[in-house]
């Protein structure tokens, strides 16, 4: 009866694979999403998969409006929403973790390096978390994204200072949003409790 069950389980809920790659032939990048038991290309600007997949698309639902399929971003406006939608990600328990963030172009693949990625990670959760709405507004948050993807490290004591981190926090660990949110509201409504901020 276990037996059964579990390959019930295996057949109702398959593990989901996206594989993004550059054609040199076809001179673009293509996708694919793929199971045990199908293999599709996807013609899709984003696409999520995983346990925290309902709230990255949420996200993407919600913020995406007015930018059609095909228009072309720059690399710190991808990463802005990406990286808000990762945040997303997060509120669903077990999601969590660093992300790992490669951009896929026909010269190369580059992983950006982890502290850059926990760094933008953090900054995102506090920017959606409104925690300093003053200074960080939409434009502050993707020209910190920008410094951060150019290699200036010096923007990290600003960033750090913004979203109230020492910079080794900054750079060590990717804070979950839910406790970003957290934080703000305790900050806003004045609640108590055993935050992980003080």
């Amino acid at each position: 009866m276990a037996i059964q069950g579990y390959s019930q389980s295996k057949r109702d809920n398959p593990t989901n694979f996206v594989l993004v790659s550059f054609d040199k032939d076809q001179n673009k990048i293509r996708q694919w999403y793929f199971n045990q038991h199908l293999n599709n290309e996807l013609f899709l600007d984003h696409i999520e998969i995983g346990s925290g997949a309902d709230g990255s698309n949420i996200y993407f639902a919600a913020n995406l409006q007015g930018i059609k399929q095909g228009t072309e971003l720059k690399t710190h406006d991808l990463l802005f929403f990406a990286l808000n939608a990762y945040n997303f990600s997060t509120i669903n328990t077990g999601v969590g973790s660093r992300p790992t963030i490669i951009k896929v172009s026909k010269e190369e693949n580059y992983t950006f390096p982890e502290h850059q990625v926990s760094v933008l990670a953090n900054l995102c959760g506090a920017y959606l978390s409104r925690y300093n709405e003053k200074d960080l507004t939409t434009e502050k948050t993707k020209e910190y994204i920008l410094s951060v993807i150019k290699g200036q490290k010096k923007v990290y004591d600003d960033i750090s200072k913004a979203v109230g981190l020492n910079k080794e926090a900054l750079i060590a660990m990717a804070i979950p949003y839910t406790v970003w949110q957290e934080r703000a509201n305790q900050k806003f409504f004045g609640l108590l409790g055993a935050g992980f901020f003080p």
